[in-house]
């Protein structure tokens, strides 16, 4: 299977897998980093400006000092989908080292929406917290997440991630699992998703982890070849790459996306052309039965351009 973040279908994360063939760091830039090679490549043009942001909150913060640079209604309530896993791989990194082992349940496998995206994990496989942390981070994988979640007891984890969020200065925030499934007791805020994804990437595990698109996954006791899956930050990375070519962004690290029927949530993290470390987490933007995914990539390229020029 291979795994690629993309946030178009409802469910527990904004992910999609589909069938692949078996043969299948550090915040700063090299000097002169760009994208584009020329004034021809140049994308930037169709990038709108903040007005063009329709999302009902967002909050781009510098991610080195913390300061505010952009903010629109960054405390009102929203549902995170797969966006909540910026959690569950904050507080598994801070339980567990990547060459522990996460044991897979039927339990937390029962515990994946029937519309979630998966990985392909089955009930008594063992694979290292390593390979499941990137079915997660980069591939959005519920079962993954669930997985993780089990392995510390599933509904003693999901307490602790929403004391941890608490302890993090999280006040809009509440979890009731660890993969970002619909429910109207499950939401955070664009502020406190912005505060657990800043407190994740000071981890450098979590960097490496985020940063190494596309990834193999290891073998393991049931998967017993290398390469059984591979997992990517896709469409949303490389679209948002595309849109801010010639911008003022130079630079995409990371995205996290989620998508329920409530909404479209995104968490993003780039580089500003004079350096500035950008977190930007988009928030509120309307299902409107899958029409609000073509919006995704155009308000977050819209949002980091302003909030490169802030």
């Amino acid at each position: 299977a291979s795994a690629s973040k993309t946030p178009e279908q409802p469910g527990t994360s904004g992910g999609t897998v589909s069938e692949a063939s078996s043969d299948a760091p550090s915040a700063a830039l090299p000097d002169g980093l760009h994208y584009a090679d020329d004034a021809s490549e140049s994308t930037a043009a169709a990038i709108g400006g903040l007005d063009t942001v329709t999302a009902g909150s967002y909050l781009v913060i510098d991610r080195m000092t913390g300061a505010v640079l952009l903010e629109k209604n960054r405390d009102a309530r929203i549902y995170p989908g797969a966006t909540t896993q910026i959690m569950t791989a904050a507080l598994a990194l801070e339980k567990a080292g990547l060459s522990d082992s996460v044991n897979v349940t039927g339990n937390a496998l029962g515990l994946v929406g029937r519309d979630s995206t998966r990985i392909g994990l089955q009930a008594g496989e063992t694979l290292t917290m390593q390979d499941a942390l990137t079915a997660m981070v980069l591939g959005g994988a519920s079962d993954a997440a669930n997985a993780i979640a089990d392995t510390f007891g599933y509904n003693a984890f999901v307490k602790e991630m929403v004391a941890r969020a608490k302890d993090l200065g999280c006040t809009g925030t509440y979890f009731v699992n660890p993969n970002g499934a619909q429910s109207n007791a499950h939401f955070t805020t664009a502020s406190d998703l912005a505060r657990m994804a800043a407190y994740v990437q000071k981890d450098g595990n979590y960097r490496a982890i985020a940063g190494a698109s596309p990834a193999v996954l290891h073998a393991t006791n049931v998967h017993t070849a290398d390469g059984w899956a591979v997992v990517q930050d896709g469409s949303l990375l490389s679209g948002l790459q595309t849109l801010l070519r010639g911008s003022n962004i130079v630079r995409v690290t990371d995205t996290q996306s989620g998508v329920t029927n409530q909404g479209y949530t995104l968490v993003c993290t780039a580089t500003a052309a004079d350096g500035t470390q950008l977190l930007a987490v988009l928030g509120g933007l309307p299902y409107d039965s899958g029409k609000g995914a073509a919006r995704c990539r155009t308000e977050m390229a819209a949002l980091l351009e302003a909030g490169a020029t802030a």
